[in-house]
């Protein structure tokens, strides 16, 4: 029997464990946000759990065919890399992370309500949702998974999302993607609804993030694996008919979903995605000679931009923006003021916890920062420009401001203040720097920037074999992937949209270097 099972592993192909890891993905969100009280085995959460399985048995792939080809002298200078660079990172994430919980504890308990500290559960969050997936790209690197496999693992990931999305929507069973009554806040109706849209409606209860945790994860992973998806569809004369079929049957259904999730991250990035894909493959037929019919990508690009644009127009998040319903700011009108130096802190913080709503502050902000720990700020907020509280990004950003203000330590900007998901300011980068400051965004964040940086070095310096269409497109969505987090937020440091940032970067790095530079070849993977 043992023997068995060994041969029945043995007989495992790493690029099937892959692609089963990249589409059991989207399952796995969907369990993390309905169930309040996941199945948990030695203190990890069952799609914790999963997740390590797949990536700790991926790593223990890659050792075991280090170790079968130890002898081999290609092999040596391989192991000797690695280990130069495992040490050289795990020096640095060590030195950061003890001086990280030092300053964590250097932090005034009293300014907010932060997560409880702990040093080996801000360790394990760093760990698990920042240096594992930078161990897994490097590792499926090495492995030499093919093209074809990722991007076979790519266009099932956005169909099973997108499917998803579009199913519970028809059905009306899909989540919202801005819930204002709580986590589980389900649409009115579905997109046939859209027509009939009256200055009534809450446009927000129209848009639709299927059952999925967040609007803003699926509109950052669709926005930055959509160049690819438009490319393949456009690009595509080559390939079988179903293969055909299927790509532009994807591009329609990409197209109806990231106009349904209603965020402008997804809704404005479908339409840019589709420009500038165009471009690109337009750029290569008239300059490099692209060896495509030019008639059937205008003519595509015609048809999908026609109901892009038509979607875009009768969108929710078109009639709340632009439309003839638009939000427009109102002022909310307070029925008592209180003079506020006339009064007790307390009788401040009183007032506001019944006003909050007319001066645009949501509850839970309350909560956090409490307003008789900082009544001066919180006078500040209410008698300013109210309009700026409709922000509630940047609102966020001044209260954190505030803050790291308060709490008056110089190394705060440097190694940060620690995780905390109770207060985040939708912009990943600022709160990645307020939560593990800038030397911790470089740590944690830097190889996958430095991924995409390098990748476009050498589409620069070897123009002559990288400087290609698609090799362009997919550095387009990379490029995406590093710049939205800058506009929104729920990227970096969420395991999810992670895993699609190094499936998308691992993409990138096949098409821009050479086969030597992987570790081991077919025919050392099947023995």
């Amino acid at each position: 029997m043992k023997d068995k099972i060994i041969s029945k592993i043995k007989q495992i192909k790493i690029e099937h464990v892959f692609l089963i890891f990249i589409l059991i993905q989207p399952f796995l969100d969907i369990y993390t946000n309905y169930v309040k009280h996941p199945f948990e085995l030695l203190g990890l959460s069952m799609n914790v759990l999963i997740n390590f399985v797949f990536i700790f048995g991926i790593i223990f792939y890659y050792i075991r065919l280090l170790f079968i080809n130890r002898h081999q002298n290609k092999c040596k200078k391989i192991i000797k890399k690695d280990l130069i660079i495992s040490i050289i990172y795990i020096l640095i994430f060590v030195i950061y992370v003890m001086l990280h919980c030092f300053n964590m504890q250097l932090f005034d308990d009293g300014i907010f309500n932060r997560n409880a500290y702990g040093f080996i559960k801000e360790t394990y969050f760093i760990f698990r949702c920042f240096v594992l997936p930078i161990v897994l790209l490097y590792t499926l690197y090495r492995l030499n998974i093919s093209k074809k496999t990722i991007i076979t693992a790519i266009k099932l990931s956005v169909f099973i999302i997108c499917f998803i999305v579009i199913v519970t929507n028809v059905f009306c069973i899909s989540l919202a993607s801005y819930a204002e009554h709580g986590k589980f806040t389900y649409i009115d109706g579905n997109i046939f609804h859209w027509l009939f849209f009256t200055g009534k409606d809450n446009f927000d209860l129209y848009t639709s993030k299927g059952w999925f945790h967040s609007a803003n994860e699926l509109s950052a992973i669709l926005f930055s694996l959509s160049p690819l998806i438009i490319y393949l569809a456009f690009v595509c004369d080559k390939e079988n008919k179903k293969e055909k079929v299927f790509n532009c049957i994807l591009l329609v259904m990409l197209i109806i979903t990231m106009n349904m999730l209603g965020t402008r991250v997804a809704s404005w990035g479908m339409l840019i995605s589709l420009v500038v894909t165009f471009l690109i493959i337009l750029f290569f037929k008239l300059i490099k000679k692209l060896d495509i019919n030019l008639k059937k990508v205008i003519l595509k690009f015609i048809i999908f931009m026609s109901i892009c644009i038509i979607l875009f127009i009768i969108s929710p998040f078109y009639a709340n923006q632009y439309g003839k319903y638009k939000s427009v700011f109102k002022e909310r009108p307070v029925k008592e003021t209180i003079d506020i130096k006339k009064h007790s802190n307390k009788d401040f913080a009183k007032y506001m916890e019944t006003h909050y709503w007319y001066f645009f502050i949501d509850k839970p902000l309350l909560d956090i920062y409490p307003v008789k720990n900082d009544v001066e700020f919180w006078e500040y907020l209410i008698t300013r420009d109210l309009r700026l509280n409709c922000n509630y990004r940047d609102l966020k950003t001044d209260i954190y401001e505030r803050i790291l203000a308060r709490n008056d330590n110089k190394f705060d900007k440097w190694v940060g203040i620690g995780y905390n998901d109770l207060l985040t300011n939708e912009r990943d980068y600022s709160i990645q720097i307020y939560h593990f400051g800038i030397v911790g965004l470089i740590v944690l964040l830097g190889p996958i920037i430095f991924g995409v940086l390098y990748c476009g070095y050498r589409i620069v310096r070897y123009r002559n074999k990288y400087f290609k269409a698609d090799v362009l497109v997919v550095f387009t969505g990379n490029v995406i992937s590093v710049c939205v987090p800058y506009l929104t937020g729920h990227v970096f440091g969420v395991v999810f949209p992670m895993t699609y940032v190094v499936l998308n970067l691992l993409l990138l790095l096949k098409m821009v270097t050479d086969d030597d530079m992987k570790i081991i070849s077919k025919n050392n993977q099947q023995k």
